[in-house]
């Protein structure tokens, strides 16, 4: 083994070990505990709902909840979001850290953003003037935005540059006044200024109609639909990637809510999003990938080529690293192996090309062929996919899209790491294997990919579910082209 992958398996190995020996203190649960080890428990996650809509809330029945609400109400449903994701994700000891340095910050801040307004309004000049503004994620959201607003001119940005006017703190300042809850949330309330912020210098300088993002995960995001209604603007989210029940999501409300299919409609709704806002508009993406899958020729055999693709938990866990390392050993001779790297997000102790070193190491002593790395940037997820007879990943978004693409989907599921992963909701397909340390591929990549009845009516759920406003391809293939949303010209 290379001495860079010796390092970053040792590297996770102590945090492996570390993780264990806090998971058997309560105390060290409380105050230590690290997000990987249960942030997707359904369990969990549905007490953690259920424990802050107590305190937020009170007795009514979050499932009668409107997009449709106060501003009040809007920041308070941000605040039971915010509560959601510090629970989930952080250890009482980091919240309380947190929020000490966030009230450090919060005068420097306000200060900053203040100046940032000045500033703009004396080198503002003449700027174009679109109908919608959508913020830059990915080429599929690109697309996927371009076919929910065809013909509406688009500004595309990835700049959330934050200013904030005396007006926008006096918008601010009458609703958290009205919320004593939150005074002391410091952390909270730099994350309200900051959303606020992001959004105010766009609606000032565009003026648009509309503003297009992909940020439920957000905790001010019900403001910042309260603060778009104020200014005459509507608030639409568009889903992005493959989502589960997770606490993160809860009460988020805007106009409008892009869902792929019935399935995530429920899934969302299920942490107490109100119901209304969602419009189910399908994956075009998908829908490209079925017509790909149905005109290619049929083969009884796959293509000789494993793709994996890449998630910071086979970096950060020996465990599900052994576990891939034995998937490979059990491939046939003629399989080759490719590891498709995302582009590192800031928040990621380990990246793809780092662990395509150790991966490549561990290969080589198996007599394997060298890892192909296969760059987001470089090469197209439609591309890798085509190229590839399987897909081999944990919970990474690009395992559904090759399922919808016709190819096999190998989940991989440790029994010795307690990373907890929710149920997908393809799991029951023939052309999945769920694999762990007990389980050995077989006969699994010789099978001819099937896609019966059953397998149309999952991913009918799943990305194409028929709604009212729905219109039949009338091609055969029983899934549907979606006319949806608002004419924005108007």
């Amino acid at each position: 083994m290379s001495g860079a992958g010796k390092m970053q398996s040792g590297s996770a190995l102590r945090q492996t070990v570390v993780r264990r020996l806090l998971a058997r203190s309560g105390f060290a649960r409380r105050w230590f505990r690290l997000p990987s080890d249960d942030s997707y428990d359904p369990e969990r996650n549905a007490r953690i709902v259920a424990k802050v809509k107590a305190r937020v809330f009170g007795e009514r029945d979050a499932s009668t909840l409107s997009s449709e609400a106060s501003p009040l109400e809007l920041l308070r449903r941000s605040y039971g979001q915010h509560l959601c994701q510090m629970e989930a994700m952080n250890s009482r000891l980091v919240r309380y850290l947190q929020n000490a340095v966030a009230a450090v910050a919060l005068l420097p801040c306000i200060l900053w953003w203040l100046g940032r307004y000045v500033q703009g309004r004396m080198e503002r000049g003449a700027a174009e003037r679109p109908v919608v503004i959508a913020f830059d994620y990915a080429p599929f959201v690109r697309s996927f935005v371009e076919g929910l607003r065809p013909g509406v001119p688009v500004l595309w940005t990835k700049t959330r540059r934050a200013e904030l006017s005396p007006g926008d703190l006096a918008f601010a300042f009458r609703l958290i006044v009205a919320l004593p809850v939150c005074w002391l949330d410091f952390q909270f309330l730099l994350k309200v200024l900051f959303g606020i912020g992001s959004y105010s210098s766009l609606i000032r300088r565009y003026r648009p109609k509309e503003i297009l993002d992909f940020h439920e995960h957000f905790a001010p995001v019900s403001l910042q639909t309260a603060y778009c209604r104020s200014k005459g603007v509507r608030h639409v989210n568009v889903m992005h990637g493959h989502r589960a029940p997770v606490a993160d999501f809860s009460f988020a409300t805007f106009d409008q809510f892009y869902v792929w299919g019935e399935h995530y409609k429920e899934v969302f709704t299920s942490v107490c999003c109100p119901r209304d806002q969602f419009t189910v508009a399908g994956n075009p993406m998908h829908q490209s990938l079925l017509h790909k899958r149905e005109a290619e020729p049929v083969s009884g055999r796959p293509k000789p080529r494993l793709l994996v693709c890449y998630e910071p938990v086979l970096g950060a866990s020996p465990a599900y690293l052994e576990l891939l390392v034995r998937l490979v050993s059990q491939l046939p001779e003629n399989w080759s192996v490719a590891l498709r790297c995302r582009a590192p997000r800031a928040h990621e102790h380990t990246t793809g090309e780092s662990f395509a070193q150790v991966l490549d190491g561990r290969l080589r002593e198996l007599g394997r062929m060298p890892v192909q790395v296969e760059r987001e940037l470089e090469k197209s997820l439609e591309d890798s996919i085509a190229a590839a007879g399987a897909l081999v990943g944990i919970y990474s978004t690009s395992l559904l899209d090759g399922w919808v693409a016709g190819r096999k989907v190998i989940r991989l599921r440790s029994k010795v790491d307690p990373f907890c992963v929710p149920a997908d909701p393809y799991s029951g397909s023939a052309n999945v294997l769920t694999y762990d340390e007990e389980t050995f591929l077989g006969d699994f990549l010789a099978k001819e990919s099937s896609f019966d009845h059953t397998e149309r009516e999952m991913l009918n759920r799943i990305s194409y579910q028929a709604a009212p406003q729905e219109k039949s391809t009338g091609d055969g293939t029983g899934m549907a082209i979606l006319s949806v949303g608002d004419d924005v010209r108007a």
